[in-house]
């Protein structure tokens, strides 16, 4: 019977194909009004028909909501405004829909969730104005409080979200291998709370989900494995700590204060039964000159099964300090974060942890002596990304090394930044060997002691940790910031494990600042690109890099050479020939229209002529620099499968898109 039943309805499906004849390739999209490389596109508000002409039949499948589409053509029909869409830029399988069903997405914005922050789970507004109501509250945390937990009430008890808010946001981090999701901006505004007068912009936002893209994972033989409960989860969470220290002639004396500070915490949790779930890892790194140094970056200790392994201790004692000097004050350090990133087993690790201990500055993009060619930022990114991993910094600002204290500074902030929180960099002033002891036993003690509750059935608790002995304020900021990010890691760990999903949400509201704490950003901003909008965004800075190394000692001819270059990259040559006096690098490379209208304003790519002309050989090889290692980054991410999404079973590989941050932008 139910054989019989598959025919007949595949039949009625073949015979609906046949008798529906979707119009044929659609030619190119229109573009967007005022651009000359930039596509019209809209989402749909719910799902539609797909009408083969205008008021025209229906298709067998309809086209789904919240799907993107390019437009190719509008024209007047029954009931108003038509559109003739289709998913890819070819127009394979065009279609018609009435205009006012599908909103449009001029800058293909779209939001995530953070995890990294101090911030309640987002609230999700049924209508703008009673977002309104609460931004411009007396107390806008009290009422999303309790706005907050009526709806998690809900959410406990199985039912659906009810009146002012619609659905609230995931406690726990969500896993985009498995559950992606994006969050598209239909339109913004801005606001200023009542209390404090803090901007925060109002989004009208859907969700877009994928969920378990491959499907639901395996199961045992015999059935459906047992739900797992967090507390069984949190039993098998781990904490690696990397040490990478400078063993340069200058740091000899600094080796026995980490060893001792990790002894410390050895002997304590040898005491313990989740000795095995703390693991200490050990690398060391000198500098470009090897000659009698031996090596540029080793690994002495691997990340072992437990803390309490007797492999940290005999790396501390096999790490000895180079025998001569290298060239200049600086060392690689970025080699030595490279390798901890690299080179190491971190599987089966919840919360990554890489320790840079080191007296000097590092070799940046710019040095002839990296290894790496990284910049801090890069590097950073690399480990998140690759292994979700955090550096924090200890710097020791020794007396010999006065000059270069504030570009080290700078560089290993941003190295060990965590997004608008405070970085996870500490200063050990004067070089103090007892104040670094100190530090690196605070530090690998707060880990041990959210390990310890992790084992009890406890997230961790960054507040709830007092440092022994009499920590000073600063490393009391340090351990708290450092716990901040475990405990986001553990989140993630936690909403990976639980299978945690973005929440179902058709159109609502949100605010982009948490009402608590409008310092934190409980969502950050992407822009969906296409490849063939990084690789005009690759080839239009690979063109300010050419033209601006080979202008150095003619800067006058800068911009005419990129405006001559970017004339024969382009598909509109004529728009290029008429870039005026006073244009921005913007302008001249081509790349203005993807700039225009975001939240984000670029101030290199505003320079004009005159701006260029005024700055110094070295400021204008510092700003190529930068573009060369922006157009690294696009390679990078045009190389990565990973990174690349389809918007929909309608869109091909060629048609998907990558989430970049607007960071990125140049």
């Amino acid at each position: 019977m139910r054989q019989a039943l598959a025919l007949v309805a595949g039949m009625a499906v073949a015979a609906a194909l046949a008798a529906w004849a979707p119009p044929a390739g659609a030619g190119q999209p229109l573009l967007q009004d005022g651009k000359s490389r930039l596509f019209e596109r809209v989402l749909l508000r719910r799902d539609l028909p797909r009408r083969n002409a205008i008021g025209g039949e229906a298709g067998p499948e309809a086209a789904p909501a919240l799907t993107p589409y390019f437009v190719f053509e509008r024209a007047q029909g029954p009931g108003g405004d038509w559109l003739k869409l289709a998913a890819g830029e070819q127009g394979e399988d065009a279609f018609w829909a009435p205009a006012a069903e599908a909103t449009s997405w001029r800058q293909t914005l779209v939001m995530q969730f953070t995890t990294l922050g101090d911030f309640d789970p987002l609230l999700f507004f049924e209508n703008q104005d009673r977002l309104y109501d609460v931004v411009e509250s007396e107390d806008p945390a009290h009422d999303a409080g309790e706005l907050r937990a009526a709806a998690a009430a809900a959410r406990a008890a199985g039912r659906p979200a009810e009146g002012d808010v619609v659905a609230l946001g995931p406690e726990l981090g969500v896993d985009l291998s498995q559950h992606f999701y994006l969050i598209p901006i239909l339109s913004s505004e801005e606001a200023i709370f009542e209390t404090g007068g803090g901007l925060t912009n109002l989004l009208e936002v859907a969700v877009l989900r994928s969920d378990a893209r491959d499907g639901p994972p395996p199961q045992p033989p015999g059935g459906e494995a047992p739900a797992r409960t967090e507390r069984e989860d949190l039993e098998d969470f781990r904490i690696g700590v990397v040490f990478v220290v400078d063993t340069t002639r200058s740091m000899g004396r600094y080796f026995a204060p980490v060893r001792d500070a990790v002894g410390a915490i050895q002997r304590r949790l040898a005491r313990t039964d989740v000795e095995d779930r703390l693991s200490f890892g050990l690398v060391g790194y000198r500098d470009a000159v090897l000659d009698d140094t031996g090596y540029l970056a080793e690994v002495f200790a691997p990340l072992g099964a437990g803390a309490t392994g007797p492999s940290f201790m005999d790396g501390l004692a096999a790490m000895q300090e180079a025998t001569r000097s290298t060239k200049g004050f600086r060392e690689d350090s970025y080699a030595g974060v490279l390798k901890a990133v690299e080179a190491l087993d971190w599987s089966g690790i919840g919360a990554g942890f890489i320790v840079l201990i080191t007296d000097a500055g590092p070799r940046g993009p710019g040095d002839a002596l990296s290894s790496t060619g990284m910049s801090a930022r890069r590097l950073a990114d690399l480990a998140k990304q690759s292994r979700n991993l955090h550096v924090a910094a200890l710097h020791l600002k020794t007396p010999a090394g006065k000059a270069d204290h504030a570009s080290a500074e700078s560089a290993y902030r941003e190295l060990s930044a965590v997004g608008v929180s405070d970085p996870l960099y500490f200063e050990v002033e004067g070089g103090d060997p007892r104040l670094l002891e100190t530090t690196a036993m605070y530090l690998s003690d707060s880990l041990a002691t959210a390990i310890e509750q992790a084992g009890a059935g406890v997230r961790v608790d960054p507040e709830g940790y007092s440092p022994p002995g009499e920590a000073t304020p600063e490393q009391r900021r340090f351990v708290e910031r450092t716990l901040r990010v475990a405990r986001s890691l553990q989140l993630d760990y936690l909403g990976a494990r639980a299978g945690q999903t973005a929440p179902d949400v058709f159109e609502a509201w949100i605010a982009d600042r948490d009402f608590r704490n409008p310092g934190a950003k409980p969502v950050e901003v992407r822009l969906l690109v296409t490849r063939r909008q990084l690789s005009d965004l690759e080839e239009s800075l690979q063109v300010v890099i050419d033209q601006g190394e080979s202008s150095l000692l003619e800067p006058g001819e800068f911009f005419g050479r990129v405006v001559s270059m970017a004339a024969r990259m382009s598909r509109r040559p004529d728009q290029v020939a008429r870039v005026a006096e006073g244009a921005t690098l913007a302008d001249a490379a081509l790349v203005s229209e993807m700039l225009e209208g975001l939240p984000y304003r670029s101030q290199i790519m505003n320079l004009t002529e005159d701006d260029w002309l005024r700055m110094s050989i070295s400021e204008q090889q510092e700003l190529i620099d930068l573009f060369y290692e922006k157009v690294e980054r696009y390679r990078q991410a045009s190389r990565v499968v990973e990174n690349w999404v389809r918007l929909s079973e309608e869109h091909g590989a060629d048609d998907a898109v990558f989430p970049m941050s607007l960071d990125d932008l140049p």
